[in-house]
């Protein structure tokens, strides 16, 4: 359905922005989750599920921390 389309979406967005602020994210570690989640939340708020997208941005974070 289209929520699941949402979904997809916001995992796309999430991996490409992880991957593009990959610099960031060297720099600061974990600690660069706040900011990428201002991003993320401006983009899907009230579409998709906080929750999910924190989860799903703590585990791109922790691949690219990982050199995946």
């Amino acid at each position: 359905g289209a929520g699941e389309e949402v979904e997809a979406d916001a995992r796309l967005f999430i991996e490409r922005l992880v991957k593009e602020r990959a610099d960031l994210i060297k720099e600061r570690g974990e600690r660069a989750f706040s900011p990428l989640m201002g991003v993320v939340m401006r983009e899907f708020r009230g579409r998709v599920d906080g929750g999910k997208l924190a989860s799903w941005l703590k585990e791109e974070i922790e691949r690219s921390l990982k050199g995946g």
